[in-house]
């Protein structure tokens, strides 16, 4: 099961080229934020309640903003941030 995830979160992802990086759940201006897991619609996530998060900005090493963002992580991708 995957961990239910917050506005303001931050989180661990990966990326295939460059490794591990970090992502904080960004509040929308409208709307919930999320929809449902596209991978549990597609069969490959087993968690009925994982969430597709619409918008994450991109931190640094020092959990800074970068002024990039990701769209559309599932829970089922995401990890706990490590310090």
């Amino acid at each position: 099961m995957s961990k239910r995830r917050a506005f303001g979160d931050v989180v661990q992802l990966d990326d295939e080229e460059e490794g591990p990086y970090h992502a904080r759940i960004l509040t929308p201006v409208q709307g919930r934020g999320y929809d449902e897991c596209v991978q549990s619609a597609l069969g490959n996530c087993a968690d009925t309640e994982c969430r597709e998060w619409w918008t994450l900005e991109v931190l640094d090493e020092k959990m800074k903003a970068t002024g990039g963002h990701v769209y559309h992580v599932t829970e089922c991708a995401m990890r706990d941030a490590t310090s």
